[in-house]
């Protein structure tokens, strides 16, 4: 299950939207988990990318996001 992050005090990236990153006993299966891959990736994208409107703008910027990592 995915959840939003919610910091304990006000911080400027209070409003990021951020995913819980669940922890783990061990280091080699569990961080190849789906459950913990997922928030990791998601909150290694830009801001811009994760604020997006709606899906297209979503698919949009993340193919320009991906390309501009391949490509530059």
């Amino acid at each position: 299950m995915l959840s939003i992050h919610e910091p304990v005090r006000l911080l400027r990236s209070s409003c990021t939207l951020f995913l819980t990153v669940p922890r783990s006993r061990t280091k080699t299966f569990c961080a190849a988990a789906f459950s913990r891959y997922v928030p990791s990736r998601w909150n290694s994208l830009p801001e811009d990318l994760r604020g997006a409107e709606n899906i297209d703008i979503f698919k949009r910027r993340l193919k320009t996001h991906l390309f501009s990592m391949t490509f530059m």
